[in-house]
């Protein structure tokens, strides 16, 4: 019976502090919600470039493959910057 009541007390308290938590959000202008989702969907974008990034750098096992690899990215990131060398 006493678990049950200690049980019941801890889930007060943690459903209160999410509402809690969940109050503080609302307070975010319209703005800051949307450069908060902007913000988090640059992190994925760029956690899935590093992602293929990694598993592209995994494959080279050659100076030959490395070469090939550093100009097609220098290509790359010239095209990138309007052609410029």
């Amino acid at each position: 019976m006493l678990t049950k009541v200690v049980l019941t007390l801890v889930s007060v308290v943690v459903v209160q502090g999410s509402y809690s938590r969940a109050q503080e959000l609302s307070c975010l202008t319209e703005k800051a919600r949307a450069d908060s989702k902007l913000y988090a969907h640059l992190q994925l974008e760029a956690y899935a470039a590093l992602d293929r990034r990694a598993k592209t750098y995994e494959k080279l096992k050659t100076p030959e493959q490395i070469e090939d690899y550093q100009k097609r990215l220098r290509r790359f990131m010239t095209m990138q910057f309007g052609g410029v060398s």
